[in-house]
């Protein structure tokens, strides 16, 4: 529980993660919110990805709950990408 605890809180509990006091509207919002309202830790090393439980892709994660998460390091660069295009941070 606590290895649960110390990997899970930090992603959606920061100081600088945005918090939002109403519904979304519409999909494209959505996601947006899943972008800035969670955060990703270093991506792209195998033993911290297992360490972390693959928690270190939250942004992923949130965009595509059913998603394996052996597929979020597929998905981590075009999401980095997308956001850096449209200066989402």
């Amino acid at each position: 529980n606590l290895h649960s605890f110390i990997i899970i809180t930090p992603n959606h509990s920061g100081s600088d993660l945005y918090r939002f006091d109403s519904k979304y509207v519409g999909k494209g919002e959505f996601y947006l919110r899943q972008i800035i309202g969670s955060a990703n830790y270093n991506t792209g090393n195998e033993i911290l990805n297992f360490f972390q439980g693959y928690l270190n892709y939250q942004i992923e994660h949130h965009l595509w709950p059913d998603l394996p998460m052996l597929k979020y390091k597929e998905y981590q660069p075009k999401v980095k990408a997308i956001c850096e295009k449209y200066g989402i941070p």
